[in-house]
C-alpha cells in the first residue's frame, strides 16, 4: 500500500504554521523544509543554537555573501540565527538575494575560564554524574564538528557524563541504557547544580563504532555507475522513439536541485583541474541538462511524490499528469538520474515506490542511473541496500556516491543529513574535504561512463 506518511506530517504542520502567521503583523518570509539547524554564524562550522521543527515561520534579516545561509528568527521571537538557504522554501514573492549582506556572529555564553573557576567534584565516589539535553544534538565520535555523527539525541533526555574535552566544549556521554555513546556539544546540557565542567575529567578517545554488514557489502560495488548489458538496447530503443541523446533528467528531492547539484556545470562555475579535464567533453555535450529545473525535482519530494499528480507543477504540468510523466513529456531524456533519499515510512512501500519510478523510465527508454546516499538517517542503510538491490535486480547503472563520501570528514555531512558544501574546484583538496564537490564529480563520471558504454 502506497503511504504518504511523510508529505501528510509535512502539510499538516505546513498548514498549522500558515494559519499562526495570520494573526500575526506579518506573514513569516519562509519555513523550514525539514528540521533545521540554527547556527551562530553563516557555514556549518558555527556553533548550533538549537533545532527547528519542519514547518517552522522565519523571518529573515539578512544572508551571506554567496546566499547559501540566511540570518533569521522565529515569527516569536525565540530563536535567532543563520539557517542553510537550501532547507528553506520562501513565500510566493520573497527573494533572499535581496536580503542586505551580513556576517553577524550571534553571541553565545562563555563557559567559565578553568583558571577563574573552582573545581567541583563532578559526582561522589562510585556515582555517575548525569546531565540533561536542552536540544536535540549530533552524538559524534570525537570532540568536534568534522568528526562523523553516530546517532541523535532529542532534547530532554538524560545521559550520563564521562569526560570532557580541555576546552570545555564538547562532552563524552552515554545514555542511560547504553544504546547511544559518544560526543555531544556541552553548549545544550545542563549540568547539575553546584557541578562545573572543570570538576569533569578531561578525555580526547575517539568512539569506535563498528562498520555495519550493510556498509561492507555497498563497500564492495564501485563509486562511478558502470554501463550494463541492458543499458544499450534502453538507449536505442530510445532514439527509435525520439529522445534526445544529449539530455538527461533528475528525479530527486532537495540534494537534487541544480543551485547545488550538477548545476555549476552550465554555470561554468567549476574547475575540473588535470585529473578530470577529460570531463569537459561530457559537460559540452549534456550542455542544458545540468542546471535546467526538472519537473521531477523539488525539496519535498519522495519516491511516492513524484508518480502522485498532487505534487505536480500546474503552471507546467497537464492536469492529472505526474511529476514524472510531466518532466519526460516536457525533456524527452536518453538519460535520467534517480536520487530518492527521503522516506519516513516502510521500508517497502519505499521500495515498491522506487520500482515504479524505475519502471516509468524504462517503459519510455530512458536509461535510469540509480543513485545511493550518503546519510543514514534509517539507522541501518536499509535504503542503500534496497537501491544497490534494485539496481541489480533490472541491471541498471548504480552510482554509488555513499561510498565517495565514507572517506570525508563527518561522511562529507553536516548535520547527519545535510552535505557540507564547498564549490565545484576539483583541483582544490580543501575543497574537496565536502560532500557536494565529490556528489557532483561522482555523478558526472557516472553520467560520462554511462554515456560512453554506450557510444558517446
Amino acid at each position: 500500500m502506497l503511504r504518504r506518511t511523510f508529505f501528510g506530517i509535512f502539510t499538516v504542520v505546513f498548514l498549522i504554521v500558515l494559519s499562526l502567521s495570520g494573526v500575526q503583523a506579518q506573514e513569516p518570509d519562509g519555513f523550514a523544509l525539514y528540521d533545521l539547524n540554527v547556527r551562530s554564524g553563516p557555514g556549518s562550522s558555527f556553533s548550533m543554537i538549537t533545532l527547528l521543527p519542519a514547518g517552522t515561520g522565519l523571518m529573515m534579516e539578512a544572508r551571506s555573501g554567496d546566499t547559501t545561509w540566511v540570518l533569521g528568527h522565529t515569527a516569536d521571537g525565540t530563536f535567532r540565527g543563520w539557517v542553510s538557504d537550501l532547507y528553506v522554501r520562501y513565500r510566493d514573492g520573497f527573494s533572499p538575494t535581496r536580503l542586505p549582506v551580513s556576517a553577524e556572529v550571534i553571541g553565545v555564553p562563555m563557559s567559565p575560564a578553568p583558571q577563574d573557576a573552582p573545581v567541583v567534584e563532578a559526582a561522589p565516589p562510585g556515582m555517575s554524574l548525569t546531565a540533561t539535553t536542552l536540544a536535540a544534538l549530533n552524538v559524534r565520535r570525537g570532540p568536534n564538528q568534522d568528526q562523523a555523527i553516530i546517532d541523535r539525541l532529542p532534547a530532554g533526555v538524560t545521559v550520563v557524563i564521562e569526560g570532557r574535552d580541555a576546552g570545555e566544549a564538547w562532552a563524552l556521554v552515554h545514555t542511560l541504557d547504553g544504546g547511544t555513546r559518544g560526543w555531544v556539544t556541552t553548549e545544550f546540557i545542563r549540568l547539575p547544580a553546584g557541578v562545573l565542567w572543570n570538576g569533569v575529567p578531561v578525555s580526547a578517545e575517539t568512539v569506535e563504532t563498528p562498520e555495519s554488514p550493510a556498509v561492507s557489502l555497498l563497500r564492495q560495488l564501485p563509486v562511478v555507475a558502470v554501463p550494463t548489458t541492458r543499458v544499450q538496447d534502453i538507449y536505442q530503443r530510445g532514439l527509435a522513439r525520439g529522445n534526445h541523446p544529449d539530455r538527461f533528467s533528475k528525479v530527486g528531492d532537495c540534494q537534487s536541485i541544480p543551485e547545488f547539484f550538477l548545476g555549476a556545470f552550465d554555470r561554468g562555475e567549476y574547475t575540473l583541474g588535470p585529473d578530470y579535464a577529460h570531463l569537459q567533453t561530457t559537460i559540452d555535450h549534456f550542455a542544458g541538462s545540468f542546471v535546467r529545473e526538472s519537473a521531477s525535482v523539488w525539496s519535498g519530494f519522495n519516491a511516492y511524490a513524484v508518480l502522485d499528480p498532487t505534487w505536480a507543477d500546474p503552471s507546467i504540468c497537464a492536469a492529472g499528469e505526474a511529476p514524472m510523466a510531466c518532466e519526460y513529456r516536457l525533456w524527452q531524456p536518453s538519460f535520467v538520474i534517480i536520487s530518492l533519499e527521503v522516506w519516513h515510512g516502510e521500508l517497502d512501500d519505499y521500495t515498491d515506490n522506487l520500482r515504479q519510478v524505475v519502471d516509468f523510465w524504462i517503459a519510455h527508454d530512458v536509461v535510469p542511473i540509480l543513485a545511493t546516499k550518503a546519510d543514514n538517517r534509517e539507522d541501518d542503510w536499509s535504503i542503500n541496500v534496497a537501491i544497490a538491490a534494485l539496481a541489480q535486480e533490472y541491471n541498471l547503472p548504480l552510482w554509488n556516491f555513499l561510498m565517495a563520501a565514507q572517506p570525508l570528514p563527518g561522511y562529507g555531512l553536516t548535520d547527519g543529513f545535510h552535505l557540507s558544501y564547498a564549490r565545484c574546484n576539483f583541483n582544490d583538496p580543501a575543497a574537496m574535504q565536502n560532500g557536494w564537490p565529490w556528489r557532483n564529480l561522482t555523478a558526472l563520471q557516472s553520467l560520462d561512463a554511462v554515456w560512453r558504454g554506450v557510444g558517446g
